[in-house]
């Protein structure tokens, strides 16, 4: 958003900064809304009319596990977009973060040893296959605690 001008655009309009995040915030979100809406809604086209049986509260549990997560990287991504002036830092920063988070998550998960560094992951909360199977209850209480949480710092 820097490098291209936009953001300057954006900053010369008589409009606070606050009301500038909570709107790009807001797209981010709805966007994701969106595409989560549009996922499950084509599971369930596609299940309806082939004719194959779902359990649809699981679908509707991945979406919203899948929204909360997704939103979460949206965030903190869009916090290094407003924090640093040049693109590529910004992007260095959240791909970084979450490469590191995922990384966390995978070497928690080679030995008993390291497996507190799972606990330090935001990938621990998401289980996809675990939410789908029905063997794990939806955790996206603290997901979505760390997406209100960003957006209070934001807002």
């Amino acid at each position: 958003m820097v490098d291209d001008g936009s953001l300057a655009f954006l900053m010369s309009t008589p409009v606070s900064r606050s009301e500038i995040i909570s709107t790009q915030t807001g797209v981010l979100i709805s966007t994701n809304v969106l595409l989560v809406a549009a996922t499950i809604g084509g599971v369930y086209l596609g299940t309806y009319c082939s004719g194959v049986k779902i359990e649809q509260w699981r679908y509707l549990d991945l979406g919203l596990l899948g929204l909360s997560f997704f939103s979460l990287i949206e965030i903190y991504s869009l916090f290094f977009s407003a924090w640093f002036v040049e693109e590529e830092r910004a992007l260095t920063y959240a791909m970084g973060l979450t490469l590191a988070f995922y990384g966390l998550d995978i070497v928690g998960g080679l030995s008993d040893k390291c497996s507190w560094l799972k606990d330090l992951s935001l990938f621990q909360w998401f289980q996809p296959q675990e939410v789908l199977e029905g063997t794990t209850d939806i955790q996206c209480g603290p997901l979505l605690g760390l997406v209100a949480l960003q957006l209070s710092f934001g807002i």
